[in-house]
């Protein structure tokens, strides 16, 4: 058996059907799409209940705790860390689809190509 010989600047992932290839970025997209809703969605919640709450709860929202109104104390102090907190959460979910993606795109390649390519990188590590 003859293992096919790689190109540089080529990915033995090319060698994926260009159908299997567009249906896997498909799912990609679509999973990191649900996830951007869903990561926005616990973002926008309490940034929009924030005026809701200074509405219809305005003695609630202008209690003082820690020399803060409960609304700066949510505003000034809350959303940094929830931001950060979001941020951090869809990077490394977003890292996790794609390497699940990555992870069935190899299985679909044959093992010669996946064992050359390794071989590849070791050589190329070894040289840097």
């Amino acid at each position: 058996m003859t293992q096919p010989n790689l190109t540089p600047g080529v990915h033995p992932l090319d060698a994926v059907p260009p159908e299997t290839q567009e249906k896997l970025l498909q799912v990609v997209m679509h999973r990191q799409a649900r996830l951007s809703l869903q990561v926005a969605s616990l973002f926008l919640i309490p940034l929009f209940g924030l005026p809701l709450l200074n509405q219809y709860l305005p003695d609630v929202m202008n209690r003082q705790v820690l020399g803060f109104s409960v609304t700066w104390l949510i505003l000034g102090v809350c959303f940094f860390p929830l931001t950060w907190l979001l941020s951090a959460y869809f990077v490394r979910k977003s890292d996790s689809i794609e390497s699940e993606c990555a992870v069935t795109a190899r299985k679909m390649l044959p093992e010669n190509i996946i064992s050359n390519f390794q071989n590849s990188d070791d050589r190329a590590g070894g040289q840097e």
